[in-house]
């Protein structure tokens, strides 16, 4: 017969006396080496017998963490976004292309518009188990928008009272503002007015 001691809480059992086999289903709330113990009469000796095994449920590291969502305006050329977890201590971040199943990613990166999505999972480095979870990472590139079109260059004559005098812009792309700076790169944020001579 088989008889199964010290099974760990979370699991159960089902004995198959007849083949002398056991099958163990579930999922372990703790951790515990229990015994499988099979024993019979040898023929033809009949002598008793008995084979006695332990079979050990290792702890599942938890998830990797993560910050945000990575999301960026893209840059010329384009950049590379890299995605980042952090394992537990004792275990190893494994990236996937999906949230369960799914393939293998070495290298979980974009460099080109859009979004992507990457699946971080813990693996020990000590038992091989890894997480039940994997933890979502994603990263985005947006699409820079088009300059706006000039409303066109401003020149008039000095009033008595001197006056103020605004840029302004044909179009601007929808869903977009304006933000106005000083020179073409870098520079500072301004307001577009100007009432001097010059």
């Amino acid at each position: 017969g088989v008889v199964v001691d010290n099974l760990p809480a979370g699991l159960s059992s089902t004995i198959d006396n007849l083949n002398n086999t056991v099958t163990i289903f579930g999922i372990p709330t703790e951790t515990k080496t229990y015994t499988v113990t099979t024993s019979g009469v040898i023929a033809p000796c009949a002598t008793q017998a008995s084979l006695t095994g332990t079979i050990t449920v290792n702890p599942l590291p938890d998830a990797p963490t993560t910050g945000a969502p990575q999301v960026a305006c893209a840059t010329l050329p384009i950049q590379t976004l890299t995605a980042t977890a952090t394992a537990p201590v004792g275990a190893t971040v494994v990236w996937y292309d999906a949230i369960s199943g799914g393939n293998i990613v070495n290298n979980p990166t974009l460099n080109s518009i859009g979004s992507k999505n990457y699946y971080a999972s813990s693996k020990s480095t000590t038992t091989g188990c890894e997480s039940a979870i994997r933890t979502l990472v994603s990263l985005t590139i947006n699409e820079l928008p088009s300059a706006p079109s000039s409303g066109g260059n401003q020149t008039q004559c000095e009033n008595a009272t001197l006056q103020t005098l605004t840029a302004t812009t044909a179009t601007i792309p929808i869903g977009y503002s304006i933000v106005w700076y000083d020179a073409a790169l870098g520079g500072n944020v301004i307001p577009p007015t100007f009432n001097a001579v010059g």
